[in-house]
């Protein structure tokens, strides 16, 4: 019929055919709005029997199904453009599985629900839509082409049926166990064996997908291969499928050694019908991963399945790559501005450096987090940033006085009418070991000229050498020449500095000087046994975005 005719016999069609129909012509006219109704609607052919829908678009046509659940076209011809991957309406069919149904293939591809109604059109008429079922497949595989190996070393048997495919139509919904169904039973032929399907049903019995599982024959020489081998397997006689590759491998900062062999990387094809316990037995063996140097470390194995190790050991071999990941032992990794001023330490901040940077990895566990806090009326700055709080990744085990070589180049700015007078830390001894937490710097207002007294801007001279005292004096603070000398307290001793306030606090207490990076050459420690004079190197870098994530 036409457009036209289906205007007039809409009345006579199922309530939702006509929904379907009439949204299809709708849409021919919003996609030809240059064109009248009357002029397109007898251009328009609905064809019921084929299931067809024709079309006008410009000056040529298309066709399309009028129920994409279903098939469509003329006889038994299925267009290849048909979806079968819908929901369907299972609630309407009449059987919870249809089959065993014989099909004489070795090949996957004529098992999808496109070729069953190709090869087996008499299913059309068991079903309402294909999209309602799921297909389950048993398929005998053949040889490959695997040398010395007859093209079909195996088939499947259902009853008193044998073939090589079998399929069951299982309506969306239902549990394999509940339902009638017989596995095939494998049969080799002489000198052959079966050695496992490719895949297992779903524990609790329910499909998600269409499944074909594959039956897999081996020659009898092929029992008892060995567990591992590299190299090309050309050289040996074994069956390629019995195995999966597996790779070691690394990126940067080391290498992996092998029998003696120091790369990048290395390769061994794997029995997967094996336990990793199994291959361990036989005598396989992990490369072993060498850090580059002695600034190095090993910190684990990383990659696409859990490192056969513990209880992962008696998982089944399967293909995988394994990631040897490897860090940095320096003291301190670097600095970033902590994004939560309330929290500066919290370990997942998107600004702290992350482990697996490409340039700067450590271990994560190896490491803590130091926060200097200028307070309120102050700033830290460095020659890359300036900012209220600054946060330090410090490798455990670090002492106080490797942890200062660090911050000769982070100065304390007060705000105008405040003045700098140390740290609220107590630092008894240099060889001590750096805590994590928040440090605070002292700054109050600033004091009357008749109170001030020498600030203690000699804090850091307990931890540099004595030779330091002898470098010309070279000026690189906030307020260079008499304006950073202007803010030396003087004057008497002020309350924070007074004798009795000692002997309350730490006698050690060392407090932190801006002027310490004004009067002293410009140098840079990061756990180096000697000061580097003149430029410095650059300070740890101040990270607003994370290292680069390669691994999970």
């Amino acid at each position: 019929m036409t457009g036209e005719d289906f205007v007039n016999q809409a009345k006579d069609l199922d309530p939702k055919l006509q929904r379907i129909i009439l949204d299809k012509i709708e849409r021919v006219f919003r996609t030809n709005a240059g064109r009248s109704k009357e002029e397109l609607l007898p251009l328009i052919k609905i064809d019921l029997e084929n299931n067809l829908f024709t079309y006008p678009h410009d000056d040529h046509s298309h066709m399309e199904p009028i129920d994409a659940s279903k098939p469509f076209g003329n006889g038994d011809k299925i267009y290849d453009f048909v979806d079968y991957n819908l929901p369907g309406k299972p609630e309407l069919e009449k059987h919870d599985v249809i089959g065993p149904i014989f099909t004489n293939t070795n090949s996957s591809r004529d098992l999808d629900k496109k070729k069953l109604l190709e090869t087996h059109p008499e299913l059309k008429e068991q079903i309402l839509d294909i999209n309602s079922f799921y297909a389950l497949s048993f398929l005998a595989q053949d040889s490959g082409g695997q040398e010395g190996y007859i093209k079909q070393p195996g088939s499947l048997r259902v009853g008193s049926q044998e073939t090589q495919a079998v399929t069951y139509l299982i309506k969306k919904g239902q549990t394999i166990n509940n339902l009638k169904i017989e596995v095939p039973t494998p049969l080799a032929k002489e000198q052959y064996f079966f050695k496992k399907w490719s895949s297992q049903l779903p524990t609790d019995g329910k499909l998600e997908k269409d499944l074909v599982l594959t039956a897999a024959f081996r020659h009898d020489k092929h029992k008892n291969t060995q567990a591992f081998f590299t190299g090309d397997p050309k050289d040996l006689d074994v069956n390629i499928g019995d195995y999966s590759v597996v790779n070691f491998t690394t990126l940067n900062h080391g290498k992996l050694n092998y029998k003696g062999n120091s790369l990048a990387g290395f390769s061994f094809r794997v029995r997967n019908d094996l336990t990793w316990k199994n291959v361990l037995d036989s005598g396989f063996i992990f490369p072993t991963p060498v850090p580059n140097d002695d600034n190095i470390e090993f910190i684990r194995w990383g990659g696409s399945v859990d490192f056969p190790e513990g209880a992962a050991v008696n998982n089944k071999v399967e293909a995988s790559i394994f990631l040897a990941k490897f860090g940095l032992k320096r003291p301190i990794i670097g600095a970033y501005v902590p994004s939560d001023a309330k929290n500066p330490t919290k370990a997942d901040d998107p600004k702290r450096l992350h482990p697996n940077s490409v340039t700067d990895p450590y271990d994560e566990s190896k490491y803590m987090t130091i926060v200097i806090d200028a307070g309120e009326h102050a700033t830290l700055r460095t020659h890359s940033t300036e900012s209220r709080q600054l946060a330090f990744v410090v490798r455990q085990g670090t002492t106080w006085d490797e942890f200062a070589k660090t911050l000769v180049n982070v100065a304390v700015i007060p705000e105008k009418g405040y003045v700098y007078k140390g740290h609220d830390l107590a630092l008894s001894k240099g060889s001590d070991k750096v805590q994590p937490g928040v440090y605070k710097e002292i700054v109050v207002e600033q004091e009357s000229d008749k109170d001030k007294k020498p600030s203690q801007d000699n804090w850091l001279d307990e931890f540099t050498k004595a030779e330091d005292k002898d470098t010309p004096e070279k000026t690189d603070g906030a307020k260079p020449g008499k304006e950073a000398e202007a803010e030396k307290p003087a004057g008497p001793k002020s309350k924070t500095n007074s004798p009795e306030k000692a002997d309350k606090e730490p006698q050690n207490a060392t407090p932190i000087s801006p002027s310490t990076d004004q009067e002293k050459p410009n140098k840079w420690h990061l756990g180096d046994d000697e000061p580097v004079s003149g430029e410095p190197a650059p300070l740890p870098p101040v990270s607003e975005e994370d290292g680069d994530d390669l691994l999970p």
